[in-house]
């Protein structure tokens, strides 16, 4: 019985002989080569924290420091670039800088176009393989993982290797072969998270066969079973690694997963729809827009290739239709490993987890090519052949050298040198190691280090010298200054974590070295302070009007000195708090979290920034002096009005808040400055009756809200809203009052408080502000039977002396209201 890979797919017969093959692949092969290794050493700018992970733990392999079977940190690592990585720090002689990596990648990737034009030949002749390999070789996505230190870069060609050999294994009856395929499909385990996936393209494979062909021979069920048996034993021992450490296996999965609880804040299933969306748009409509992936929404295929990549898939999955082999593989490659950017949440064409598609995704667009240029031939008469196949050949070539060029021009001139890729890659990290590693002098003097992570890896693999001995804090958050040192401080501040108010309070004479981005932005700025100028620095901050001197010690750990809050923001905007601490602690083994609680005058929370990020407290030596700013963001539904602002800390672990030292109340939490928030949208007076009468120092009741109309002995209260608005903001906090007055003039039911039940004092207010003031009148059970007034006004407090209308009275009249 024959099995169902006996109809291979295969082009037509071509006139190409063995030497122009060979000719054509090597040009194909020297073209990739000029686009991956052109520069290597300094295009692309930068070197991304995840490139430098790799950096780190590749130098640990070359050192002898750890050589495991899978690296368990950073949510787990595959091995398998990381060891080609120290091999080539060994072949370069000990070199464990950057270019060891990108030079692995490079050849990864030279390798990979070889194995895909050996897996297009082998798949369906010599001139998809040929173009197929031209493809790979001259795709921009490809061209910039290709130049990167990703361990992703060894699953195509892992992949391609399985497909090939497994082909060629059926195709010469091998034994050999197809224990070759089992190794390489095992192999696919140690390159990337997404190759877990792979094994379901020879499912679905496997699954048509079934369908298509029937059960397969007994001699193919035996050398399968071989090619599994291989498989297995090469994946054994990561996979008896997994079993051994639980969570491992999981714990990217668990970060990423579109159905694992907490990944997504909206429903999964509408990230999944998402997902499919963005990722089909991206073959030729819209990629990815993250510059460290790609010049902004390049689609993986561009113009002539665009069209012909969906002629492919219509052809691929004709013949698959058709039993034939090929197709069915080449469909059911691209359906299965679309499943890792699927399933991951924010994904794009460009992100890692669509790096199993290749070297299948390039299959497509060379079928296709090659459907049209077969379909073109048939049909034409027999002495216009040959001239046809000139004419795609030429075809071919322009297509493609289009395709070289655009990689050429967009890669090298438009994205390289951009401002964007520089920063995403962080171009900034790799200044400031270059310099800490050349300048620096670890023994000799502190050494401070802003940063977004910590320990940064880029400086941990660029300069593995001051990197241990660094002090690391977040300058987006932070300046940290130790005021107590006897040695030198060097700072170094990069473009991603430069505090806004560096050069306020930092001398400029400190000022050292610089660099800048291609756009003129300052790239890097090292400062070397005296302990001279640390404590004129800290003095100059405390100095400074903005800010309110304070004392508050936070349980012996950190003392308040000094704060700065903003007196005023809207309605879904930022808060910012500053605070100068003085550490009092060396290194708490509790992590300290700090707060910073808005609170409404009834001391409920109604927003909040808590963080132990900005200066992480390992880091901390009794007499720095810290800077921190923390941005509390507001809600749109946060009432306006008054608030406060609380501070303190608390432990992690525990969530126990450090007490006030010395408080004799027990507080557990510092009190700063009130603020005001402010509507940002007026609130809607169609509705409202109007009033528009004024009181005192200009403030008017625009209108009124009432509820309940009519007040009767069953009813609990009588709800009404007032509208106030003055020209000007009140120099005092007025008490306002509704009271309900009976037949007989006297008050039958009243309410009085500050506005909106105290949460918007009158001095809070805004010109041509209008406040929305609700009151709740409780009644009395037995009111008199007649014609009730309501009526509101505003008294001072301190004196009880109320505010006058211009016609001298002190009240406003709301409405009357009978009573039956």
């Amino acid at each position: 019985m024959r099995g169902p890979l006996t109809l291979l797919m295969k082009s037509r017969p071509w006139w190409i002989s063995t030497r122009m093959e060979i000719a054509a692949l090597g040009l194909i092969t020297v073209l990739g080569a000029v686009l991956r290794l052109l520069w290597l050493d300094s295009i692309p700018a930068g070197w991304h924290h995840d490139e430098a992970l790799m950096g780190v733990m590749a130098a640990e392999v070359y050192r002898g420091d750890q050589r495991p079977i899978f690296f368990p940190t950073y949510l787990g690592q595959e091995p398998l670039y990381i060891y080609l990585s120290a091999g080539m720090m060994w072949l370069l002689g000990g070199n464990q800088d950057i270019l060891p990596l990108r030079l692995t990648s490079a050849l990864m990737g030279l390798a990979t176009i070889g194995v895909t034009y050996l897996l297009g030949r082998e798949m369906f002749g010599r001139r998809t393989g040929l173009i197929t390999s031209a493809l790979v070789s001259l795709s921009f996505w490809q061209v910039m993982l290709s130049r990167g230190g990703y361990r992703l870069i060894t699953q195509p060609l892992l992949e391609g290797l399985t497909i090939f050999l497994l082909w060629r294994a059926y195709r010469k009856n091998s034994t050999w072969y197809y224990a070759a395929a089992g190794a390489a499909l095992g192999g696919c385990i140690y390159t990337y998270l997404g190759a877990r996936l792979f094994p379901g393209v020879l499912v679905l494979f496997a699954m048509w066969g079934l369908l298509t062909h029937g059960r397969p021979s007994a001699r193919l069920c035996r050398q399968v079973s071989l090619f599994l048996i291989v498989a297995a034993a090469v994946t054994a021992p990561l996979l008896l690694y997994f079993a051994t450490h639980p969570g491992t296996f999981s714990a990217r999965i668990d970060q990423v997963l579109v159905f694992q609880p907490g990944v997504v804040a909206e429903d999964p299933l509408r990230t999944l729809g998402e997902n499919i969306l963005k990722l089909l748009g991206s073959f030729t409509i819209q990629g990815e827009t993250l510059w460290r992936y790609n010049v902004w929404a390049r689609p993986i295929f561009v113009g002539a290739i665009g069209l012909l990549f969906y002629v492919g898939l219509i052809a691929a999955a004709r013949d698959a239709v058709r039993k034939r082999a090929a197709g069915a593989m080449t469909i059911a490659w691209f359906a299965a490993m679309l499943f890792p950017a699927f399933l991951s949440y924010d994904v794009g064409a460009y992100t890692f987890r669509s790096m199993g598609l290749v070297p299948g995704l390039f299959l497509l667009p060379a079928v296709g090519l090659v459907a049209i240029w077969d379909w073109t031939t048939v049909r034409v008469a027999l002495h216009w052949r040959r001239r046809t196949w000139s004419a795609f050949v030429a075809l071919t070539v322009v297509i493609l050298a289009i395709e070289g060029a655009t990689t050429y021009r967009e890669y090298f001139v438009q994205w390289a040198g951009s401002f964007r890729a520089a920063y995403e890659n962080m171009d900034d990290m790799v200044d400031a190691a270059r310099y800490l590693a050349r300048e620096a002098k670890p023994t000799e003097e502190e050494i401070f280090i802003s940063s977004e992570y910590y320990p940064h890896p880029v400086v941990t693999h660029l300069a593995p010298d001051s990197a241990p001995l660094a002090r690391w804090f977040d300058g987006n958050g932070a300046i940290v200054l130790s005021p107590g040192t006897t040695k030198n401080s060097l700072y170094a501040f990069p473009f991603s974590a430069r505090p806004q108010q560096m050069d306020r309070y930092l001398p400029a004479e400190g000022l050292v070295h610089q660099t800048f981005f291609t756009n003129g932005v300052t790239k890097l700025s090292i400062y070397r302070f005296t302990p001279a100028q640390v404590l004129a620095s800290v003095n100059r901050i405390l100095a400074d009007p903005s800010f309110t001197r304070a004392s508050g010690n936070l349980g012996g750990v950190a003392e308040l000195l000094a704060y700065r809050v903003d007196r005023r923001v809207e309605q879904g905007g930022t808060l910012s708090v500053s605070v100068v601490w003085r550490i009092l602690q060396d290194a708490p083994p509790q992590d300290y979290v700090t707060f910073t609680h808005l609170l409404d005058n009834q001391g409920s929370m109604r927003a909040q920034y808590d963080t132990s990020s900005f200066f992480p407290r390992r880091e901390w030596r009794a007499g720095d002096i810290v800077l921190e700013r923390y941005n509390i963001p507001v809600g749109s539904n946060v009432a306006p009005g008054k608030y406060t602002i609380s501070l303190g800390m608390y432990d992690r672990a525990t969530l126990e808040k450090l007490l006030v030292a010395g408080d004799a109340a027990g507080r557990d939490e510092l009190t700063l400055d009130p603020v005001k928030v402010a509507g940002t949208q007026p609130p809607d007076l169609k509705e409202v009756e109007p009033v528009n009468k004024t009181l005192g120092p200009g403030i008017e009741l625009q209108g009124f809200d009432l509820q309940r109309q009519s007040p009767s002995a069953g009813a609990s209260s009588i709800d009404l809203t007032l509208y106030w608005r003055a020209a000007s903001t009140p120099t005092k906090d007025y008490t306002v009052f509704v009271q309900l007055l009976g037949p007989d003039g006297r008050p039958s039911a009243q309410a009085d408080s500050q506005p909106d039940s105290g949460r918007f004092p009158t001095s809070y207010w805004d010109p041509g502000e209008t406040v929305v003031d609700v009151h709740h009148v409780a009644q009395d059970r037995n009111l008199a039977p007649g014609r009730h007034k309501l009526i509101a006004g505003m008294y001072l407090l301190s004196t009880g002396e109320r505010l006058r209308l211009e016609d001298g009275s002190d009240y406003i009249l709301i409405k009357e209201l009978d009573v039956q």
